[in-house]
């Protein structure tokens, strides 16, 4: 069930409005429309996650944040077409004891939140370009990505601040 409360122009959303599109009211679209589409500045909350930043056309695209809950990543920065495009940061957390960090024989312990951060370029939604990976173990890679895997000249620091290049 659909409900919109906000402004009207020849019959199609335009201006600051909200648009609630569940039974729960959990899905709902504040901010900006432009003859019925998303455009400008607006909060999108989703079953799974929250977007607020620009919109155009419709889908995300220039500078906001997503945040989605049930996997607890975050990725704030640019987008493009719906997707993260140019420079951001992604961000996420593991708690598990049976998860390892990733390229780290470390164990998390039990409810212990770890950190993995990636601060880069990106390209249709994957690494691409120059990027800095903070491993939640400590460690980081400094260096290259090309389809979100580490290609060309780089840097690893492990936890003790020993660099291999």
């Amino acid at each position: 069930e659909k409900e919109y409360r906000g402004m009207w122009k020849d019959g199609q959303r335009n201006g600051q409005g909200t648009l609630r599109y569940d039974r729960e009211g959990i899905c709902e679209y504040t901010g900006m429309w432009v003859n019925n589409l998303r455009q400008g500045w607006g909060r999108q909350r989703y079953r799974r996650g929250v977007y607020e930043g620009q919109w155009k056309a419709g889908v995300r695209h220039g500078v906001g944040r997503m945040e989605w809950t049930d996997l607890h990543i975050q990725y704030a920065g640019q987008w493009r077409d719906g997707v993260p495009d140019g420079w951001g940061v992604q961000s996420w957390t593991q708690e598990n004891s049976a998860e390892r960090c990733a390229e780290s024989d470390e164990d998390v312990a039990d409810g212990q939140l770890r950190l993995n951060r990636y601060e880069g370029w990106f390209k249709n939604g994957v690494r691409e370009g120059f990027g800095i990976f903070w491993y939640a173990s400590g460690s980081r890679y400094e260096g290259y990505w090309r389809s979100s895997k580490k290609h060309g000249r780089a840097q690893y620091v492990n936890e003790a601040g020993c660099v291999h290049e």
